[in-house]
């Protein structure tokens, strides 16, 4: 069985290769792996399966605010509610903050794991599928469709495979969303 250690770019495999994207990880055959890989890559390159360090719940939610307060055009304007730290270490609450016009926009969820948003990092895998959707058409123009048909097929296994990442991320998200009333 192959293992892979998760660094900060993304995972070395035990015999010394590097897998830097989504293709490399769609080259593992065991899909319990294949699925941590991508998962890593999508958390940029933690581990989400290794319990965090014990480290002082005040100190992860003032990482996760600053974290949030810096996404914000009024950050000085930010109201929390709800603020939970679940058993994995993610921090989880809802925010409300004023936008351009100065008027405030009402409550969101937020959830801050591994020293990052997630929202953030949601939002970055749904512009990586799109710019991998984009591609298609370019491939066909430049290498015809009989050749281009193969390539097409890999980019759609692998939005498959970042959209299965989402999916699971998702889930996450909603284990640790506050009950509100």
């Amino acid at each position: 069985m192959i293992k892979y250690l998760p660094i900060l770019a993304g995972l070395i495999i035990s015999n010394g290769a590097l897998a830097l994207d989504v293709a490399d990880c769609e080259k593992i055959k065991s899909s319990k792996i294949r699925s941590e890989c991508f998962s890593a890559l999508v958390s940029g390159g933690k581990n989400n399966n290794t319990p965090p360090a014990k480290q002082d719940e005040d100190s992860d939610i003032k990482k996760a605010k600053q974290e949030l307060e810096s996404t914000l055009k009024d950050p000085l304007s930010i109201q929390y509610r709800n603020i939970t730290k679940n058993q994995q270490g993610s921090v989880c609450g809802e925010y409300n903050a004023k936008n351009s016009n100065g008027g405030y926009v009402g409550f969101k969820y937020f959830m801050y794991e591994n020293g990052a948003l997630v929202n953030n990092r949601m939002n970055e895998m749904e512009a990586q599928i799109s710019q991998l959707e984009s591609m298609k058409p370019s491939m066909i123009r430049t290498i015809g469709y009989a050749r281009a048909s193969g390539e097409i097929a890999k980019l759609d296994h692998t939005i498959a495979n970042a959209r299965a990442a989402i999916a699971e991320t998702n889930q996450r998200m909603a284990e640790c969303r506050p009950l509100t009333n």
